[in-house]
Formats: C-alpha cells, sequence, structure tokens
C-alpha cells in the first residue's frame, strides 16, 4: 500500500483558497500571511505580508514617528493604564476614601519611621500583647485577661485565626509571668 504524500495528508488541514491572500509587497508572489497595521492612527486594519516582508516591515516600523516628544509621553503615560482613566487614591468614582492604610502607602508627605522590631524575649512578649516598656505586671496581667476575653473560642464562634493568636498570647503570658515572679 502505497504512503499518502504529506500534501494529501495536510489537505483537511489548510484553508480554503478564497481566505488565502497575497503579500502586500509589490512583486512579491508569496502569501501574505502577517497582518500590519495600516498606520498609528488604524491600528484594526492590516496590510498582510509574507514571513520576509512582515521582518523587514517590523525592523522599520516606529509607532512614534513624526510625534512630539510631548506627545510620545502622553501616548507612554496613557498606555501605562492600559487606555484607561486613572485616579489618584481617594478622590475616585466610588468608595475609595474608604481604603484602611496600615501601612501608610497613600498618605501623602513623610511616611511614619517604621517600628523597631523587639530585641529581647520580654520585649517580643508584651509586643503579643501589643504593650511596651515600661510597664507594671498589673497591666500585663489586665492586657492578658482583657485578650483572653476578646479571643477565647466561646466568644467568637471558634475563629481559627483567633485561636492561634490566643495561644500565642497565652505563651507571651506565661513568659512574662516567669520573667516577673
Amino acid at each position: 500500500m502505497a504512503r499518502p504524500t504529506p500534501d494529501a495528508v495536510n489537505e483537511p488541514f489548510r484553508r480554503p483558497r478564497e481566505f488565502e491572500r497575497g503579500c502586500a509587497e509589490p512583486g512579491c508572489a508569496e502569501e501574505g500571511l502577517y497582518p500590519a497595521p495600516l498606520s498609528r492612527d488604524r491600528l484594526r486594519e492590516y496590510k498582510w505580508y509574507c514571513l520576509e516582508h512582515i521582518r523587514a516591515f517590523n525592523k522599520a516600523w516606529d509607532f512614534f514617528a513624526g510625534m512630539k516628544e510631548d506627545e510620545i509621553e502622553a501616548q507612554r503615560r496613557f498606555d501605562t493604564v492600559w487606555n484607561r482613566p486613572s485616579w489618584r487614591v481617594g478622590t475616585g468614582p466610588k468608595g475609595f476614601d474608604d481604603i484602611h492604610d496600615d501601612f501608610g502607602f497613600f498618605r501623602d508627605g513623610e511616611a511614619e519611621p517604621p517600628r523597631q522590631r523587639p530585641q529581647t524575649e520580654e520585649e517580643r512578649a508584651l509586643a503579643e500583647l501589643e504593650l511596651q516598656q515600661p510597664v507594671a505586671f498589673e497591666e500585663i496581667k489586665a492586657r492578658y485577661i482583657e485578650l483572653v476575653k476578646r479571643l477565647h473560642p466561646d466568644a467568637n464562634g471558634g475563629n481559627p485565626e483567633n485561636e492561634e493568636r490566643l495561644k500565642r498570647i497565652n505563651e507571651a503570658y506565661a513568659r512574662l509571668r516567669s520573667l516577673h515572679a
């Protein structure tokens, strides 16, 4: 039995003849498979080129040709937001004033200096209880009781995040109690 030729095998996958176009380069007989925009103002209308001529077209294409520097900059800025309007946070059309900015990314002016990380075991334990030195043990105990009441599984429906926080608070209180004993 004779094997089919490659053309016969690929025939069902070839595009119909009515979809084939010639290369837009004058004098070229190759098929135009690759689109190229007609101009900067008509980016969705195309000329079709063969591989050799689309490479030459792409090498010579300059979207910004004939534009002044300020027009180029305006186009670049417009393109950075995908040709959609943009505005500063808090000045937008709906509800952006309610953003909670814990880190101060959207604050005008100088940002607050970053907090220093606790260094000693006692400082780390106090930070877990949201306290800072100097502090009396009575204040530590009062803060511990307040947090336990708030984070206890019976008080918040068994929220796993609160349970983990409560574990850390218990460990911190145990450390502080042993240091102040």
